[in-house]
């Protein structure tokens, strides 16, 4: 609405309204070119690409995005697409700050073939910004595009490449990725979607908007991470320290997505996976999760469902570290789906594979309800917990309290077979007793 392209620029105490409607085909014939910056389509309320930024602050947007035609031709397109409220690439400046969007960002074209999506409530992707302060995002993110890519969908950002951090955030906006995506990673997250790099999250919100929508999941994807923070690195050499702190999530969400036997799925509130080799620091403070999960889906592959951690591993001789510590979930965790391998569900957490974690003054009060309705294959090495449903390595725990009611129906592996199911009050699926467990207490119906 403002300006395509910046160098060296900034926008202060900026205002637009209105919409902008994309309608075009641009095709790259040369397959062999691997994308990249210099094949890129930017889309900003504001303004589409800032490079250089020198300052990005107190701007408002209401510009409705909406995209409605492909870009290009299947595997004959190398484009990434950068979209955002405010903009949809922006390098450079180190602290984008009051700055607000109320726009939708809709991406339904029809035959769309693009092969990597960034889209964020208020910046696309923000490489080299290191602080994402007092950002705001109501508008709704909706993605829908038959294309099989790579798909990152953030409330306020994303994709944030580097070491940043997000303090007082909020996002009370919907997002939807469509039954019409087909794709081969899909991250999405309440503030962001996925980084490589030290990554903190402080002060930030995000709930439903005022239709009631939350994070709708329908696409068919291999594998799918959501969460407040969609994923952080499943392994590396490189020592990371990230965290959420002081934060709440009351968002809703729903996914009915099909997952392929080899797929992942990890449909979380909070963190989905994390480091395995690195000696990196996880910390969770103060963190409260509110939000419903329902999760209607298959899932043939690994399928990890809590409300803060979805996957923690690390490996016994690295000093990689998780505490957590006064959080608590209130919101209801229902699985009703065809499940097949180790499926694991968690009040709290839901599969710990790491030494050297802690939880300390964690609280459930949600009801967990299991079903699994694939009546072709038993469920194997499944397990159930208030607290934590497969926990591997026994992480010593203190005041761990669970009042939430856990029901459990459908096909799983029985007492006497390899694998069977494992439910229990605190810990579904205890690997050994080895740690002192100060003050676990359960009070909820099994």
């Amino acid at each position: 609405a403002l300006a395509y392209y910046t160098y060296l620029g900034s926008i202060t105490n900026c205002y637009a309204s209105g919409k902008i409607e994309l309608n075009l085909e641009f095709l790259n014939a040369d397959t062999s070119i691997d994308g990249g910056d210099n094949y890129a389509v930017c889309i900003g309320g504001l303004v589409g690409v800032m490079r250089s930024a020198e300052t990005v602050s107190q701007c408002t947007s209401y510009v409705d995005v909406t995209v409605t035609k492909a870009f290009g031709e299947y595997e004959k397109s190398a484009f990434f697409v950068n979209m955002g409220g405010i903009a949809g690439y922006l390098q450079g400046t180190k602290t984008p700050v009051d700055c607000y969007n109320y726009g939708d960002l809709k991406f339904p074209a029809n035959g769309q073939k693009v092969r990597t999506i960034h889209i964020g409530g208020v910046f696309g992707y923000t490489p080299a910004v290191t602080l994402h302060d007092k950002l705001e995002n109501h508008g709704d993110l909706i993605l829908n595009v038959p294309s099989n890519g790579t798909y990152y969908v953030g409330g306020i950002a994303g994709l944030p490449y580097t070491a940043t951090k997000f303090t007082n955030c909020v996002n009370t906006g919907a997002i939807e990725v469509g039954a019409s995506v087909t794709c081969t990673k899909c991250y999405v997250g309440s503030i962001g979607s996925y980084n490589q790099k030290n990554t903190s999250i402080d002060k930030c919100s995000a709930s439903n908007n005022a239709e009631g929508k939350g994070i709708t999941i329908a696409c068919d994807c291999e594998n799918l991470y959501v969460g407040m923070f969609g994923k952080y690195p499943a392994s590396s050499s490189t020592a990371y320290t990230y965290s959420i702190t002081n934060s709440t999530n009351s968002t809703d969400l729903h996914v009915t997505s099909d997952f392929s036997s080899t797929s992942s799925c990890y449909p979380t509130l909070g963190f989905t996976d994390t480091p395995s080799s690195a000696k990196s620091v996880l910390t969770i403070t103060n963190f409260h999760v509110s939000g419903d999960i329902l999760f209607e889906g298959t899932a043939g592959g690994y399928f990890y469902c809590a409300s803060i951690i979805g996957y923690w591993r690390s490996a016994n001789n690295e000093a990689y570290t998780m505490k957590t510590t006064n959080c608590s979930n209130s919101g209801n965790i229902t699985v009703r789906g065809a499940l097949k391998s180790r499926p694991a569900i968690g009040g709290i957490m839901a599969y710990n594979s790491g030494n050297y974690a802690t939880l300390t003054d964690i609280t459930n009060t949600g009801n967990i309800s299991v079903c699994n309705t694939n009546t072709d294959a038993q469920a194997n090495w499944a397990a159930v917990g208030g607290i934590t449903g497969y926990d591997g390595q026994e992480p010593p725990m203190t005041n761990c309290k669970n009042s939430g009611n856990i029901t459990v129906t459908g096909n799983w592996s029985r007492e006497g077979q390899t694998y069977p199911l494992r439910v229990g009050g605190i810990v579904g699926y205890p690997n050994s007793f080895a740690k002192l467990r100060a003050g676990a207490v359960n009070t909820g119906n099994i």
